[in-house]
């Protein structure tokens, strides 16, 4: 149990770990109860939580930058280099940001040293739109490469790992495959509010091969474009994607079919008796 004791006497175990924990956050003297408090003492707690959350993404940067820097190797002292390119540079800053965790942060800092050694190894696409793992990162991939002069199974769903996507709904994708295919789908695609890594991870995991194409929508941009949004952040999810499967000829939607507490409407057996 923290020494900081920021709980009331006889609080339980539990909320003594809350009120310390939110003591660390928001600064020493916060009590539960405080919010109730005079405005000069919330606006304090409020820079130090504004400060605290800054210095931890700064030490994240930096961590990742360290990563990248062994990886790229030294560069001899006076020895002139052409900067990464600003935009690609801001953009990856946003994503590496809040990533503490330290393995993630090696994988990072992998993706930058490259970046430098082979400017335009990594698209911006790559690091902030629709993606695919490819055999050395994240590889950036637009709708027209997914959808233009090919018929398109495509289903989403809200996550990947997730009990229902890795039991039911991808595995019945992956093994109805080739019945599919002998539809007439040039490509069946599975697309998730989730990083690049995690669903290259998931495909491995579930043996995907090359039946399914795993598609990363990192920022839900697809998800907003075909509102298809789920709002999980009440859940502590944030901004997902619906559970859905779509049949699309040439960039054209043919049919759409949305499921809401189930799979069966999206599932890989409704699509194949639909084709």
């Amino acid at each position: 149990m923290s020494d900081t004791n920021n709980a009331k006497p006889g609080s339980s175990e539990a909320a003594q770990r809350i009120a310390d924990s939110m003591g660390r956050l928001l600064g020493g003297d916060y009590q539960p109860g405080d919010e109730a408090g005079d405005e000069h003492a919330q606006r304090d707690r409020l820079n130090h939580r504004l400060v605290a959350l800054e210095m931890r993404r700064q030490r994240n940067i930096e961590t990742v930058a360290a990563a990248a820097f062994e990886a790229a190797g030294f560069r001899p002292e006076g020895e002139a280099a052409n900067t990464i390119d600003e935009d690609w540079m801001a953009r990856f800053i946003d994503h590496v940001q809040d990533i503490g965790n330290p393995l993630m942060q090696e994988v990072w800092g992998q993706i930058l040293a490259r970046e430098a050694r082979e400017p335009g190894a990594f698209s911006v696409q790559a690091l902030d739109g629709l993606a695919t793992m490819g055999a050395e990162g994240p590889e950036g991939i637009s709708t027209d490469d997914i959808f233009s002069g090919k018929k398109v199974v495509i289903f989403g769903l809200p996550g990947a790992f997730t009990p229902t996507c890795s039991a039911k709904h991808l595995p019945g994708f992956v093994e109805h495959a080739d019945a599919i295919n002998a539809k007439g789908v040039d490509t069946i695609a599975c697309i998730s509010v989730n990083d690049a890594f995690v669903m290259g991870a998931w495909g491995k995991d579930q043996n995907v091969g090359d039946n399914v194409m795993m598609l990363a929508d990192g920022n839900a941009d697809f998800a907003e474009a075909t509102d298809l949004v789920l709002d999980l952040t009440a859940r502590g999810m944030g901004i997902r994607s619906q559970r859905f499967s779509m049949l699309v000829d040439d960039g054209v939607v043919k049919s759409v079919n949305v499921d809401e507490g189930t799979f069966e409407k999206t599932s890989a057996e409704q699509m194949l008796s639909d084709l």
